[in-house]
């Protein structure tokens, strides 16, 4: 937008009368837009208060000045500075000598209306997208202040968050006999859409719970803590069975009233420490893997019932299995499948699902306890590529059932 402030014209004595360069003179030659006017004026007639903010730019014919006459240019040079209006001299670079102004210009003394005009023309365009320029930047700056305030809130908020959902989680994993657990819990960002639990239930069962809200973030922590309350595998000392442990579970998520579908998968497993003994029910959800130096192998799931938080009146059925002395339990959220990609996998690939998971499981069966199984089954992932960015949360619980172990009777 063309400025619509004057120029001001200001002449040392000696050439105020003799000047060709006029208001009218410049009005002739002017090329660009509409003439923004003009006033001139002697520069001793420039007190100590006047005012430049009210001019576009400043043309200063200096003449044969006297030493009063020079400080008087320097001066209006300072005032302009600050004001960033710009000046342009016709003289030499004695006058302006010691001064510092982006938007300083000098043409030769005596340069014609002519040329002078769409000089001008240009100094004051460009002067003004400056100005344009500058608050811009003001602009951006102020927001970009305001949104890394807003981004440092919400790390914070997260964070919090993150403490509080790992309160739901155990703080030391129950070991029963000569079964053990150890637990991976990794969310892809500060909080996670996983949830586990492993609760001792009495002096010979050990209650595992893996469970998965869809999706990650913030929205499916929140299923998460709803899963936790509602997580009640005893009832005073009555150990309850996994079917209605889901099924309390997928009642509490059924009652949750959202504008989108949340539902989440889940495995519960209750191990007899004593003889071995598994009794689960699954919700939809991955099938958990026992595992020794022979095989992995996948519990049965084809009688599990569906994913939680659907349907209110879903029947889940309670399933049996054995951990023989040896074997290991590894129950595991869907992370997995997109946590090791294909060494073929190109980088759009990485998010393709894969079966590598199961390889990498298999190589850990030789390791003598869950504490280092999970240590190396993290290692693997931190070498894996796309590790600093992963794509799910990923969460694994191990329960080992050590070799030796012998069923015990339970008479007294």
């Amino acid at each position: 937008m063309p400025s619509t402030k004057p120029i001001l014209l200001i002449s040392a004595p000696d050439v105020f009368e003799q000047s060709e360069v006029t208001p009218a003179a410049l009005r002739k030659h002017w090329c660009v837009g509409r003439f923004p006017g003009a006033l001139s004026i002697r520069v001793d007639e420039v007190g100590m208060d006047f005012d430049l903010s009210g001019f576009s730019t400043v043309l200063i014919d200096s003449g044969t000045h006297s030493r009063s006459t020079n400080r008087a240019i320097k001066r209006l040079i300072h005032v302009a500075t600050e004001l960033n209006v710009p000046v342009l001299i016709l003289g030499s670079e004695q006058e302006v000598a010691g001064s510092s102004l982006d938007s300083l210009a000098i043409l030769a003394d005596g340069t014609a209306p002519e040329h002078l005009a769409p000089y001008l023309a240009g100094l004051i365009h460009r002067n003004q997208r400056v100005i344009e320029l500058t608050r811009e930047q003001e602009l951006t700056q102020r927001l970009v202040g305001n949104v890394s305030k807003e981004i440092d809130l919400i790390d914070e908020e997260l964070q919090s968050a993150s403490i509080v959902q790992r309160e739901f989680m155990p703080r030391s994993m129950p070991s029963v006999g000569k079964v053990s657990v150890s637990a991976l819990w990794r969310p892809s960002s500060y909080v996670s859409g996983d949830f586990y639990q492993a609760v001792r239930l009495d002096d010979r069962r050990i209650g595992l719970l893996l469970a998965d809200a869809a999706g990650h973030g913030v929205g499916s922590a929140l299923m998460t803590i709803v899963m936790a309350r509602a997580f009640m595998p005893l009832e005073g000392d009555a150990v309850i069975d996994p079917a209605t442990v889901i099924s309390r579970i997928n009642h509490a998520l059924v009652q949750i009233k959202c504008g989108r579908m949340q539902f989440a998968t889940g495995v519960y497993v209750i191990v007899d420490c004593v003889d071995g003994s598994l009794q689960y029910a699954g919700a939809g959800h991955p099938p958990p893997f026992l595992l020794d130096e022979q095989r992995l192998e996948p519990l049965d799931m084809n009688d599990a019932g569906p994913a939680m938080g659907i349907f209110e009146e879903a029947e889940y059925e309670v399933l049996e299995a054995s951990l023989d002395p040896g074997q290991n339990l590894l129950m595991y959220s869907d992370g997995f499948e997109q946590a090791f990609p294909l060494p073929t996998s190109s980088l759009n690939d990485l998010e393709t699902p894969t079966n590598a998971y199961m390889n990498v499981f298999k190589s850990l069966s030789h390791l003598g306890s869950t504490e280092e199984m999970v240590e190396r089954l993290e290692q693997a992932i931190e070498s894996r590529r796309g590790s600093l960015r992963p794509i799910d949360d990923v969460t694994l619980v191990c329960a080992r059932r050590a070799a030796g172990s012998r069923a015990r009777s339970t008479a007294a």
